[in-house]
């Protein structure tokens, strides 16, 4: 059974940047040595070498000053487009629609039709012939659902592999920047963390992270944001970095030399819903995002998701 050691009492993402900022600049002995790669010689080395890295045009200031803006919010446009096309209104009407229900209580409106069907012919015991219905529950109504049905909780792994070239880390958490969009817009609430961390075995057996809320229920949806934190190889190979060494260093634990294995959607749900971990959460609707590397995949991960979260709220 996998392990997760989570740092996760962050109420939102500035309690989450603060801490960072003073884990970072008290880092113990046993991760200040990782100091080193951050600095402005390495990071302008790093960019000159290999501009897979940060991705063209990034400079040691621009990631020291913070990122504000997503790389490319045209392809969160492009793709977001694509989606509406290829998923039917049907889909969404699913998600939207509420379940009817019938009731001999008087709840609601009474239903002629309904009574018509089950019509049959009695006789009294003064031989009076009646024209009853068989069935009770005449009145139709929508029963009051928990809000926690039409709620999702979504889980972003930050992390990628080391060989993803940067362009192609613009789709990592896109997938769930557009759902969490499209489910709002459907009437459904939508909870938001990413998840930053590594693995200490190529298994994925032992993971140290932080889990850190960036939209609650009833907050909207910031596009920007959302994908730059799951989606920018410029935020996610230097703040997200930094904030994986300060999880290790919050637990006592030395980062690896090599930074340890990354966390795709699946190996993220494996490790949350089979260590023990979602036994704390109160979500009814879970949903995991993030290692995705290419437009058609983030495509397909939306489709699925809808698909599938739309079964469940027509059970």
């Amino acid at each position: 059974m996998p392990k997760a050691i989570l740092k996760d009492d962050f109420s939102n993402l500035l309690q989450y940047r603060q801490w960072l900022e003073h884990s970072w600049e008290y880092l113990s002995p046993l991760n200040r040595h990782h100091k080193s790669r951050y600095t402005e010689k390495e990071v302008d080395a790093k960019v000159r070498s290999d501009p897979n890295w940060y991705g063209t045009n990034t400079s040691y200031r621009e990631l020291a000053e913070g990122i504000t803006l997503y790389k490319d919010p045209e392809l969160i446009e492009r793709i977001y487009s694509k989606v509406s096309d290829k998923l039917s209104t049907g889909i969404i009407n699913r998600i939207k629609k509420r379940k009817l229900d019938f009731n001999a209580l008087g709840l609601g409106v009474f239903s002629f039709d309904r009574a018509a069907m089950t019509l049959y012919r009695a006789k009294t015991q003064r031989n009076n012939i009646v024209v009853r219905t068989a069935t009770k529950d005449l009145f139709a109504w929508f029963p009051q659902e928990s809000r926690d049905r039409h709620a999702v909780e979504i889980f972003i792994s930050c992390d990628v592999p080391g060989l993803a070239a940067a362009k192609d880390m613009l789709y990592a958490g896109i997938a769930a920047v557009i759902l969490a969009e499209m489910l709002t817009l459907a009437g459904i609430r939508v909870k938001i963390n990413i998840v930053n961390g590594s693995a200490l075995t190529n298994g994925r057996e032992l993971y140290v992270g932080c889990v850190v809320p960036v939209k609650d229920y009833e907050e909207p949806v910031d596009r920007n944001l959302i994908a730059l934190l799951t989606s920018d190889p410029r935020f996610m190979r230097y703040d997200a970095f930094k904030g994986a060494i300060g999880a290790f260093d919050h637990f006592k634990m030395e980062m690896p030399p090599s930074m340890g294995f990354p966390m795709n959607a699946i190996q993220l749900k494996n490790l949350l819903e089979t260590s023990g971990y979602s036994e704390k959460l109160q979500s009814m609707h879970r949903y995991y995002f993030g290692g995705t590397l290419s437009e058609d995949r983030a495509i397909r991960d939306i489709s699925m998701t809808i698909d599938d979260l739309a079964e469940k709220l027509e059970q």
